[in-house]
């Protein structure tokens, strides 16, 4: 049997997810991990035969083809996509983010310009949380970072303002937020890594109450607060009501230039 190499993100949001797979793999499959944007070159340059890649990066062809099943899939409320910032939002005029946080970006400019009538620059800054204050009016938080903030908001300065962008994006298109889809090059492989994730997930599903306390241990969290996060912001099937957030994030994309041509209709079953 020829191995499937299948890159995974470490994200604690993706940790039920992976759960099944984080000590060992399954026969044939070989797990490499790496960040979200990352994987997404390591598709591209078939590196990887499958991996689990921000939504947006696959709407600009990363990987072949569509695995159907496996997802990250964003319910609104806080920690999941946040927008601090030290002025009003409809300012903001310059945003740090995180070079990985490819979905999150985008959504970011599809919200503050419907809902606050601005199109910031949206700038990559090496340790954005940090020192965002340096170089810009606002930070893009998400994923970890966006969590930590929710959970522990004591880098807070007086005056900042949060912006909820999961949330506002949610309300706006009355959908959940697809953040992550898997991809694959060999739509003949896509079964095998399909299969492998199911039941990955379907053991990080059971195993939920001790999944959040792992990562409450390794990232200095509550647990309660971790469970709480994972079982009512997310979910990780890619299911109807998922296929339709990603064509309208295909859309909303296609209306601001970020892609050159519709994607979605190459599928695998």
């Amino acid at each position: 049997m020829e191995t499937v190499r299948l890159g995974l993100p470490r994200l604690i949001a993706a940790r039920p997810l992976v759960h099944g797979l984080a000590a060992s793999s399954p026969p044939g499959v070989q797990v490499l991990w790496d960040e979200p944007g990352a994987l997404a070159a390591l598709l591209e340059r078939g590196r990887v035969d499958a991996a689990l890649v921000p939504s947006i990066e696959f709407l600009r062809g990363a990987g072949r083809c569509l695995v159907e099943g496996p997802a990250l899939v964003a319910r609104s409320g806080p920690g999941v996509i946040t927008l601090r910032s030290r002025r009003d939002p409809a300012r903001v005029s310059r945003v740090a983010v995180d070079e990985s946080a490819r979905t999150a970006t985008a959504v970011a400019r599809f919200v503050l310009a419907h809902c606050c009538g601005v199109t910031p620059d949206l700038v990559v800054v090496r340790d954005h949380v940090a020192r965002w204050r340096e170089c810009a009016d606002a930070v893009l938080l998400c994923a970890d970072d966006a969590l930590r903030h929710a959970v522990d908001p004591s880098s807070d300065v007086e005056g900042d303002v949060d912006l909820d962008l999961a949330t506002m994006w949610c309300d706006l298109t009355a959908e959940p937020l697809t953040l992550a889809v898997l991809a694959c090059n060999d739509d003949q492989r896509g079964e095998t890594v399909a299969r492998a994730l199911a039941e990955s997930r379907n053991a990080g599903v059971r195993d939920l109450s001790r999944v959040a306390d792992d990562v409450a241990a390794e990232a200095g969290l509550p647990s309660d607060d971790v469970y709480a996060h994972l079982s009512r912001r997310f979910s990780w099937v890619l299911d109807a009501d998922a296929r339709g957030s990603l064509r309208t994030l295909e859309s909303w994309a296609m209306r601001f230039d970020l892609l050159r041509r519709p994607r979605l209709e190459r599928v695998v079953a």
